[in-house]
């Protein structure tokens, strides 16, 4: 990169009309400090008022070519609990070992409070003994500061300018925030020479863009640059919904990605990588080394003798979890040495999966790393990976046509991974080439509850059984873990405060989690009997609340459900009336439920399936989707009725 800046300099170093300039404001008005509510969204406790951005290239005589990232906002608060609004931070990416080097700098900062006073406008200085500086790692600083004499009703301002030579990634833009927005302008000059790919990315709303061509002439040369404007107004804010895989790709944004340069008379320099050249570079450092090659003990070899592929893989993805804990730190890179971890029995993601791929392979089975961003850490770009995008890493063993991934720092069965790596695709590392993985689909959420009741003696007697599998049996075998025997049941009893509980057994086995129990309850020997029918699984509370959303609905894996109930019909009584049968199927054909009521000649039985296959869903399709689990959730209200003979 250092040669192309080079190139570059005959081109830029007195370019005029490019250089990004300090953003600056309308002097405020007593109108935008009488601001009381924000009219688009009456709820609102602050709202920004104005952001404005500008990016432009510049040539910095001790750096070369830089880039200039301008931003400036300006808030009304609305509300005492808002006064946070005028604490912000900047994170700067600025390496300890590389201070005379490439780095970013902030070159200009200016922070005003607003406030009226008995009719007069009062403006309060952000002074330079109020901002400071914290190295966050070896990588990251922040530069921080309050506003001062912030409260409700006023107007908070700032500015600053961040001059970066990683022009190869610009900073992104967000419109979006999780305040709403009057006002957002960015402003952004690329010279004709980069060829920089411009993304929309999050929710969708209207932005009015607007380009155009300008020139500059340097000597003899004459070149252009495209300068883009970008508006939006009255936008809502980001608000929190759920199943939302990445909520760090909601907001409305543009990024940006430098794809080639095209200098005059120079072949054309390709700058973003592919996910081909991704992989070359992963195979020549360390992490593909420690993947393909370990020291293990030599009994681990001699235990899986004999073993056929698929119990070989068991035996030593066991084998890893009992030898080394996860010390809770992500990374695609080992952070020690085998024999290290070995030793310490503590290790991170990279310490782990690596190893446990090493160890797949030396015992003759064939095992990639797979490298992927975990839910939260947002999706990857489809086309130009960007290495910092990866923070874990699990490996993958191929046995027959079957692709188990592997994940030895959760409490998981092989081929299963834990809910935070259910993120779209992983990218698998290998010596020809790799590909992309799906990281969904191996596994759901699957319950089955069966419930027995019966009158005897003027007492409603109930049977609960329930068996957890797959994704329910983690979230269920975590929960007892985490609360304890005690905490586990007393969370369970006290949903049933109006029953005698008794019995409960918890019973882990080879293919997921058994737990019974009974409840029982008096009743007052009236003429009718009125029974809920499904005490344990069905919610009556929907699972979404808005009546429209703009993310996309990502579940993290599909669900199987059964409910059974058999109620045993008291000798004297009979059923008033059935409920009438049930069935909803979306019409994606992605999600089914259905109950069902068979009356037999002692008893009645009553069903509920629910499966679930389709794991996205687009805005357009929510208020089906909604209308479903709605629907699903009235199934929990049902209730017999028994009446006595006449």
């Amino acid at each position: 990169m250092k040669n192309l800046v080079f190139l570059l300099l005959f081109v830029l170093v007195t370019i005029s009309g490019l250089r990004a300039e300090k953003i600056k404001f309308k002097a405020i008005t007593k109108k935008e400090l009488n601001v009381d509510k924000c009219d688009f969204y009456p709820e609102a406790k602050a709202v920004i008022l104005e952001k404005k951005g500008e990016i432009d290239f510049d040539f910095a005589t001790t750096k070369g070519l830089v880039y200039r990232y301008s931003e400036g906002v300006r808030i009304k608060i609305l509300d005492d609990q808002m006064k946070d609004a005028g604490n912000v931070k900047i994170r700067l990416y600025s390496p300890d070992n590389n201070l005379s080097g490439e780095r970013e700098k902030i070159t200009y900062l200016s922070g005003w409070t607003y406030n009226l006073e008995n009719g007069t406008i009062e403006k309060t200085k952000l002074e330079k003994s109020n901002i400071y500086t914290n190295r966050l790692n070896k990588y990251w600083v922040e530069m921080s500061f309050v506003l001062p004499n912030v409260k409700k009703g006023s107007v908070v301002e700032y500015s600053y300018m961040k001059e970066s030579s990683y022009f190869e990634n610009l900073e992104p833009w967000a419109f979006q925030s999780d305040l709403p927005t009057f006002h957002n302008e960015l402003t952004y000059t690329i010279p004709e020479y980069f060829n920089f790919q411009s993304r929309m990315m999050g929710n969708m709303y209207s932005v009015q863009r607007e380009e155009k061509w300008v020139s500059d002439i340097v000597g003899e040369l004459n070149f252009h640059s495209k300068r883009t404007n970008m508006k939006v107004k009255n936008l809502p804010p980001v608000e929190e919904e759920p199943f939302v895989s990445n909520a760090c790709d909601l907001p409305l944004r543009v990024e940006f990605q430098l794809v080639t340069v095209d200098l005059p008379g120079q072949p054309i320099w390709h700058i973003a990588g592919t996910y081909a050249q991704l992989n070359k570079k992963i195979v020549e450092t360390d992490l593909w080394k420690v993947a393909t090659r370990g020291n293990f003990p030599k009994e681990v070899f001699g235990a899986v003798a004999g073993m056929n592929d698929l119990e070989k893989a068991n035996y030593l993805f066991e084998w890893i979890k009992g030898a080394i804990a996860w010390d809770g730190m992500y990374g695609i890179s080992p952070s020690k040495g085998l024999r290290e971890a070995l030793r310490g029995k503590s290790g991170s993601v990279g310490d782990i999966n690596l190893a446990l791929n090493a160890l797949f392979r030396e015992n003759g089975l064939e095992a990639y790393p797979v490298i992927l961003s975990t839910r939260g850490n947002g999706v990857l770009h489809p086309i130009y990976p960007n290495f910092n995008d990866f923070n874990y890493v699990v490996s993958v063993v191929k046995i027959g046509e079957e692709h188990y991934l592997c994940d030895a720092t959760a409490n998981v069965p092989l081929g299963l991974l834990p809910p935070r790596c259910l993120n779209g695709s992983g990218r698998m590392i290998s010596d020809n080439g790799g590909t992309m993985l799906p990281l969904k689909g191996a596994g759901a959420d699957v319950s089955t509850v069966v419930t027995t009741m019966r009158v005897v003696d003027k007492k409603l007697e109930v049977d609960v059984v329930l068996m957890d599998k797959e994704y329910s049996a983690l979230r269920v075998l975590d929960d007892y873990v985490k609360k304890g025997a005690d905490k586990f049941q007393e969370a369970l009893q006290a949903k049933y405060a109006d029953w005698e509980f008794s019995d409960f057994n918890f019973k882990p086995e080879r293919n997921g989690i058994r737990q019974n129990f009974k409840l029982r309850k008096d009743y007052d020997g009236a003429d009718m009997i009125y029974i809920q029918p499904f005490l344990y699984g069905l919610t009556s509370e929907p699972l979404f609340k808005r009546d429209s959303r703009v993310a996309i609905v990502d579940f993290p894996y599909g669900s199987l459900y059964n409910f059974s109930t058999v109620i045993e019909i008291p000798e004297g009584y009979e059923i008033e009336q059935l409920p009438e049968d049930v069935a909803y199927l979306l019409s994606s054909k992605g999600a089914l439920f259905t109950f069902k009521a068979l009356e037999g000649n002692e008893g009645v039985t009553l069903l509920v399936t629910f499966t679930m296959k389709k794991l996205t869903y687009a805005p357009q399709e929510y208020p089906e989707l909604k209308d479903f689990f709605d629907r699903f959730a009235e199934l929990s209200k049902i209730v017999v009725v028994l009446k006595k003979k006449v």
